[in-house]
């Protein structure tokens, strides 16, 4: 049966997810053109988000307040991201019998872990959220990079933050970039050692509404179990990536089809 929706409160968080995926301010006329919106809807939305510290004005637009633009508020693409993810990621532990867990980019070349499904196995591998790691220990991480214009990502790979997490954690900048040239060739990354001993795992990119890279998807496994059913795991982490991005493509053609590119994966800088 399908749920019951509030049109009231539909219509805000319409209207916060659009403007979390815009690449600039919008006015007042893009919001009811793009959303189908009164006019006289829209300025009682607007008013009411930017007096409780939702919204802000800014010049001739609106844009989501800062606080909630770079804090953990999951709203606009990543919003619609978790919610397609959630019950995939439950379908991928399930399958693979393993943890899985999602990723977005986080602030100093850091990716967050920000949801997972965790294996039922008594030996597994898990963490509290949110947790933070450098983005070069982590096969996320790794994928994230992967996404990176190619000068920006040889800036970071020379750079001092590229340090070891384990004895194991790859830190030559040519091994590394020879590592993201093969996940951006093959879709996926596969890693062991590298940020936890004992635990190997793959990941894949998550594309936003847009087609862009903005966040991966990783099964992470003790070694001894991870390797004997490691293409097993792969395919089937990568179908589970895929089904998610084609829902986040699904799901912006139905909620925002107006919608121009949005800033998407945020670039790490040097």
């Amino acid at each position: 049966m399908r749920p019951v929706e509030v049109k009231s409160a539909a219509r805000i968080l319409d209207l916060l997810e659009l403007l979390s995926i815009a690449p600039k301010p919008l006015r007042q006329t893009d919001i009811v053109r793009q959303l189908s919106l009164p006019k006289s809807s829209a300025f009682a939305l607007l008013n009411t988000l930017t007096g409780r510290g939702y919204v802000e004005l800014r010049g001739d637009g609106y844009v989501i307040s800062e606080r909630y633009r770079q804090g953990d508020w999951m709203s606009g693409e990543y919003g619609l991201m978790r919610r397609a993810a959630q019950p995939v990621m439950g379908a991928l532990a399930a399958q693979t019998g393993e943890s899985c867990f999602l990723a977005i980019p986080a602030h100093d070349w850091q990716v967050q872990f920000v949801d997972k499904a965790v294996s039922d196995h008594a030996l597994r591998y898990d963490f509290e959220l949110p947790a933070l790691r450098p983005a070069h220990s982590t096969t996320v991480g790794l994928i994230m990079l992967a996404a990176q214009p190619e000068d920006v990502l040889r800036r970071h790979l020379a750079s001092d933050r590229i340090t070891k997490v384990t004895v194991k954690t790859i830190t030559d900048p040519v091994i590394l970039l020879q590592i993201i040239e093969r996940a951006r060739a093959a879709g996926y990354v596969l890693s062991s050692d590298n940020s936890e001993l004992g635990a190997s795992g793959v990941a894949a990119p998550i594309r936003g509404v847009f087609g862009s890279t903005i966040a991966a998807l990783c099964v992470v496994a003790p070694t001894p179990r991870f390797q004997p059913e490691r293409d097993t795991i792969t395919q089937r982490l990568r179908d589970a990536a895929a089904q998610i991005s084609a829902q986040m493509h699904d799901c912006s053609a139905t909620t925002h089809p107006g919608t121009s590119a949005p800033l998407g994966f945020a670039q790490w800088t040097c």
